[in-house]
């Protein structure tokens, strides 16, 4: 498949989560998306310049609207194509409920800590230490998952190998060889 006709494939099929979708119909459209992201961030940058403050969240809130809008309408096709790739390697879309479980560690890692997060101070080191040890397992479930998720995205077809038909050779005299 071609990076266009993957494109065009994972956009026509944007709700459709029947069927199965290739190595490479995926990652094509994983590519394009990135893309997509690169060039509307920059946009966004050059419309809604950053302050001179040099803080990183500060930088993290500036508005981006092009880039929040192409995420929105490009989640939902790379869901599909998710769920069509995690198919055709073998595995059942329920194995995209493995999502939640990052953030349902998280959430349980900050109620637990919430006694020592409610008097949070960046200057405090046992406060940072709280928030370190509150978000860690959850950030390390994520990267765990998201592991997972590449290498099923990476695996091969499962599904048979669709099998050219035969084609009778017919000679001359109009018998088939």
């Amino acid at each position: 498949m071609t990076f266009a006709g993957a494109i065009k494939t994972c956009l026509t099929k944007y709700a459709d989560f029947r069927g199965v979708a290739s190595r490479s119909e995926y990652w094509y459209f994983i590519l394009f998306t990135f893309l997509v992201s690169i060039v509307l961030g920059t946009i966004d940058s050059l419309f809604f310049p950053t302050t001179s403050d040099s803080n990183p969240l500060a930088m993290s809130l500036q508005p981006s609207p092009f880039s929040d809008i192409a995420s929105l309408l490009l989640l939902l096709p790379t869901l599909a194509v998710l769920v069509r790739r995690m198919r055709d390697a073998g595995f059942s879309a329920k194995w995209l409920l493995l999502m939640i479980l990052p953030v349902l560690v998280l959430i349980s890692s900050l109620v637990a800590a919430a006694p020592a997060l409610a008097e949070f101070s960046l200057s405090n080191e046992s406060s940072l230490v709280a928030l370190a040890l509150a978000v860690l397992p959850g950030l390390g479930l994520a990267a765990a998952v998201q592991l997972f998720y590449f290498i099923v995205t990476l695996l091969k077809s499962k599904a048979p190998a669709k099998a050219a038909p035969t084609e009778q050779i017919q000679d001359q005299t109009g018998t088939t060889a």
